[in-house]
């Protein structure tokens, strides 16, 4: 089972997590388009300690397009325990981290609060 409701993910562990991305232009407030040579990085972490990643994954963009998909395999998304209950944790995404001009496209922002990960 696979649900996105905008910033809400809802997985079934083990299941494969595709995700399209899109970003806005900070400039010109249109849709942003992604260049060859851009990266975008996934994470999962902990939602009491941000400084616990489950999952990291960094894609490189190939060819110049506004929507990306990125994908997560299924035994990527087998993370925590096995539990018979579910596992909320916070997720976000980054474009061109580790450089000047990183820009989180989805995650926490103090309006909406965190972008969050159910595995059930």
């Amino acid at each position: 089972m696979l649900k996105i409701e905008g910033k809400e993910i809802e997985i079934t562990r083990g299941n494969m997590l595709p995700i399209d991305v899109t970003a806005k232009n900070e400039v010109t407030g249109g849709d942003y388009e992604f260049q060859p040579g851009d990266v975008i990085r996934f994470t999962i972490f902990d939602k009491k300690n941000v400084e616990t990643v489950y999952l990291q994954k960094d894609f490189n963009v190939e060819e110049a397009a506004t929507m990306v998909q990125i994908v997560m395999t299924a035994g990527e998304m087998k993370i925590g325990e096995l539990s018979n209950k579910s596992a909320i944790y916070w997720w976000e995404l980054e474009l061109n981290p580790d450089t000047d001009k990183t820009q989180t496209i989805v995650g926490y922002t103090k309006d909406e609060g965190p972008a969050i990960i159910t595995i059930v």
